[in-house]
């Protein structure tokens, strides 16, 4: 596998958006469809949500939209807190550790007027003129329902489906309104693609939920397609950008099952944004 492309795009940490918060997972529309749905407000500056809690233990994770932790009250014998600042992963604050692996997002900015692809490799671009071609396909917006058994022989594997499957289900019922199930198909085969999205406004995002193609879609790219209409739609509703969710590193592992879906996403003007690292702190005895 060719993982040149990797090695050329822009690495940025965070890619801020003015009034925006720089993560779509530091934000309450996030974290309300996360298995931790229990979310104390901060005033203006952050969220807290409640992972376990119990006489003996309390584990609770803090979003702040600047660099400075908060106190969260327990009445646990032991307290795990940890905290995600929103912009940077050198923090110093006395008695917080930094530690993890560093998560990295692919993250495009549609333009503000013209072709959405304007940013797009040449490779992107002939799918996409190839897919205007195929004037069979019809794109429009559907229902989770409707995509679940085309959905279940697409390409994804199986270790992956029922995850990624998952994960979308707990945001259409969390904040309904806020989720976009984009159609390619044709009236011979049916489905041949879907693109599920999330509008987070929080972040000023348009967050990739779910996708797949089926092999009619293989030759004609109507996930190209597809895409091609979410940067539209992202730009009409107003938001800053499109994230792709997770990627690899310039240099990533001969192992690593995210090669080929990160290589994909660098053909549309992605720039790699890498999140702040979780801080952390153990303390003990109740804290009021």
């Amino acid at each position: 596998m060719d993982t040149r492309r990797l090695l050329h795009i822009n690495d940025v940490c965070p890619l801020f958006t003015p009034g925006a918060i720089p993560s779509f997972e530091a934000t309450r529309w996030n974290i309300e469809a996360s298995h931790w749905p229990t979310v104390t407000t901060h005033g203006e500056n952050g969220l807290t949500t409640t992972v376990a809690a119990n006489r003996l233990f309390s584990w609770h994770r803090t979003f702040t939209t600047d660099n400075k932790p908060i106190t969260v009250p327990s009445s646990s014998l032991i307290r795990i807190e940890e905290w995600v600042p929103s912009f940077e992963n050198g923090v110093k604050e006395k008695g917080w550790i930094n530690f993890g692996i560093g998560r990295m997002q692919g993250i495009a900015s549609p333009p503000e007027s013209g072709p959405v692809e304007i940013l797009w490799s040449a490779h992107a671009k002939r799918h996409l003129k190839t897919f205007r071609k195929h004037t069979e396909i019809k794109l429009r917006v559907g229902t989770l329902d409707e995509i679940q058994r085309p959905y279940t022989g697409s390409h994804i594997s199986a270790s992956m489906r029922q995850a990624i499957w998952y994960m979308t289900e707990r945001h259409l019922k969390a904040h309904q309104e806020t989720i976009d199930v984009l159609i390619a198909e044709t009236e011979a085969d049916g489905i041949i693609a879907a693109f599920v999205a999330g509008n987070c406004a929080e972040a000023s995002q348009s967050v990739y939920l779910l996708g797949f193609y089926l092999p009619p879609a293989v030759k004609t790219y109507a996930m190209t397609g597809l895409i091609a209409w979410w940067f539209e739609r992202t730009r009409e509703k107003n938001l800053a950008q499109c994230n792709f969710g997770d990627m690899c590193g310039p240099h990533p592992s001969p192992f690593s099952k995210e090669r080929g879906y990160s290589i994909f996403k660098t053909h549309f003007g992605i720039r790699r944004t890498w999140l702040p690292k979780s801080y952390w702190r153990i303390s003990f005895g109740a804290r009021g």
